[in-house]
């Protein structure tokens, strides 16, 4: 069974999930620039916090769920750039 376990293709959710999370973090940290233009710095340091979790949460669910890929790994790249770089 065990065998059987691990040549199991990985759900379409599973898939998604880490990918979705990623793209959580984007959503956080582009609301941190809106709100740090806007004035409102505690809002925006606590988006920034919200979107570093994110960051740091989404590869080890694709690791954990054995879903990691290309696609995962250029967005993520992609990701902390917009996040951290012009944050």
């Amino acid at each position: 069974r065990a065998a059987m376990a691990a040549q199991r293709e990985p759900s379409a959710l599973a898939l998604l999930c880490p990918s979705l999370l990623t793209l959580g973090a984007l959503c956080f940290g582009m609301s941190a620039m809106r709100e740090a233009m806007k004035g409102d710095f505690a809002a925006a340091l606590s988006l920034t916090c919200l979107s570093a979790a994110c960051d740091g949460l989404d590869g080890h669910m694709a690791r954990r769920l054995d879903v990691v890929t290309p696609f995962g790994g250029e967005l993520d790249s992609l990701c902390d750039l917009v996040d951290f770089g012009a944050v």
